[in-house]
């Protein structure tokens, strides 16, 4: 059976069982498969019943999350617009990529600039209630042909932390193969259906693969999901203490967040673990959870062009291995290869040495694609298969010939215990080509600037020490709370 199957017989049989939760209300799973049906209707009385692709406007909102459950439901891909865009943003990106329908929540309905990219593209814009908001104009042809329904599941938005966002194609056969795969975890959909007590809490938008596979994972096995607006500590921790929740999926910077603030270790008991994944986590800040909550934070490993996740600690793993693996991501998930390899020769390396990461999955083998796919991330591998990812290579700062590995200079950072956040950057420069700047996140009694560079040059190669080093209130981060390194780039050279 697989996703589209599972998501209708959950459709069929859920009747009154609860599915999310919304500022306080339960929405049912009755109540989602009206939301579908509405919205299926609106596409097809509109003339568009073979409509590969449908976009959604994105918010963590029960009326969309039915309307992208309807969708795949019904083998319809689902084109990923971001709402955390400001307005004219979102315009712009509906101009570029003119959908023959968008789905959006009541938030966004009355935007002017959004009504007017739909009336200049003919799109047929319709409420994730289901209704028609503005009709599709027949005359506006001049878009792609759309692909055929049953091919593409998601248009999905990559982080964007290192440019702009782009959309990379999942198909459904590639959906079905991961969620399928997941048993080592314990998060693969089972042969048969059914409905669970559990409740996931969903703390980001699924805007991007991370967010989507939280989703996905959680209501394609019938189990209960709190939405979020947007990750607030004392909001998460609050919903883990009222409905027990025992598996909390939080980005690496919301973890810090967590362990900042004035949170009692007992509202957060029933968590045997924190799945952390989306970005590189503090090694510190994960055995200091630990220390602080008694919950281990089990980092994972993933990338948009694999339908999310390649590597990741299983319990039984972290409880035979955890103390001796630390900082690592995890072992491959079922289904997926992974290889080190020289970055100039391409010749495989061995355990322990770090190279170029090279993934190959099942469902690419099936298909006839037996390459390996290089991902731009450098790592190491052990005799175990566990994986440590090291950063990136398109990442790394050439200060003159001298590599600069952002990562580390970081942790280095960090080790202050006046540093609470930190992001480090390649500024331009006419001399060097690069140079590495820090944006630091301080408490209330900021260091000196030339501590700061002390304390990395203590541990790093002098050329590793960051010229400009500047204080904020926060470090800039986008939806899925990954810096955005554009806008940090901006604040370090801002006059």
């Amino acid at each position: 059976m697989n996703v589209a199957e599972h998501l209708r017989w959950i459709f069929r049989h859920g009747d009154s069982t609860p599915a999310v939760r919304y500022d306080g209300t339960w929405w049912s799973w009755g109540e989602l498969q009206t939301i579908s049906q509405a919205v299926e209707k609106a596409l097809t009385d509109s003339g568009l019943a073979e409509l590969g692709e449908v976009g959604v406007l994105v918010r963590n909102r029960p009326g969309v999350i039915g309307s992208i459950l309807g969708l795949l439901a019904n083998r319809r891909g689902v084109v990923i617009f971001n709402s955390h865009l400001p307005a004219a943003g979102v315009a712009k990106d509906v101009e570029k990529l003119r959908p023959a329908a968008l789905i959006v929540d009541e938030a966004d309905r009355e935007d002017e600039q959004l009504l007017a990219a739909v009336r200049n593209t003919g799109t047929l814009l319709i409420g994730s209630d289901g209704q028609v908001l503005r009709p599709r104009d027949p005359a506006a042809a001049d878009r792609e042909p759309a692909r055929q329904r049953g091919t593409v599941a998601f248009l999905m938005l990559t982080s964007g932390t290192t440019g702009p966002p782009k959309r990379v194609p999942i198909s459904f056969d590639d959906l079905d193969h991961t969620l399928l795969a997941h048993s080592r975890i314990g998060i693969a959909l089972t042969e048969e259906p059914r409905f669970s007590k559990a409740v996931d809490i969903l703390a980001i938008p699924p805007v991007n693969v991370t967010g989507m596979w939280q989703m996905l994972t959680s209501l394609s096995r019938g189990r209960r999901l709190v939405l979020m607006d947007r990750f607030v500590v004392d909001q998460w921790a609050a919903l883990v203490k009222e409905h027990q929740v025992r598996n909390g999926r939080i980005p690496p910077a919301a973890v810090k967040m967590v362990l900042d603030s004035d949170v009692d270790p007992a509202d957060l008991s029933t968590l045997s673990a924190i799945w952390a994944g989306g970005a590189p986590m503090d090694v510190a800040v994960g055995e200091r959870f630990e220390e602080v909550f008694g919950v281990p934070v089990l980092t994972t490993y993933g990338a948009t062009e694999f339908t999310g996740g390649i590597a990741v600690w299983s319990l039984s793993d972290w409880k035979e291995f955890g103390p001796l693996k630390r900082g690592s991501v995890g072992r491959p998930n079922d289904g997926v290869e992974i290889r080190t390899v020289d970055a100039e020769t391409g010749e495989p390396l061995g355990p322990h040495e770090s190279g170029m990461l090279l993934v190959r999955t099942a469902q690419r083998a099936e298909a006839g694609e037996s390459t390996w796919v290089r991902t731009n991330d450098i790592g190491r591998l052990d005799e175990d298969g566990f994986l440590w990812v090291e950063g990136r290579a398109d990442g790394v700062i050439n200060r003159g010939g001298f590599k600069v590995s952002p990562h580390d200079v970081e942790a280095a950072l960090r080790k202050h215990p006046a540093v609470r956040d930190v992001a480090v950057v390649g500024l331009p420069d006419e001399r060097l080509g690069s140079v590495p700047g820090a944006l630091v996140v301080a408490g209330a009694a900021p260091p000196e600037v030339a501590e700061l560079k002390d304390l990395v040059r203590a541990s790093l190669a002098p050329y590793c020490v960051p010229t400009v080093i500047r204080f904020t209130d926060e470090i800039p981060r986008n939806a899925g709370l990954k810096v955005d390194l554009a806008a940090t780039k901006q604040a370090l050279t801002a006059p």
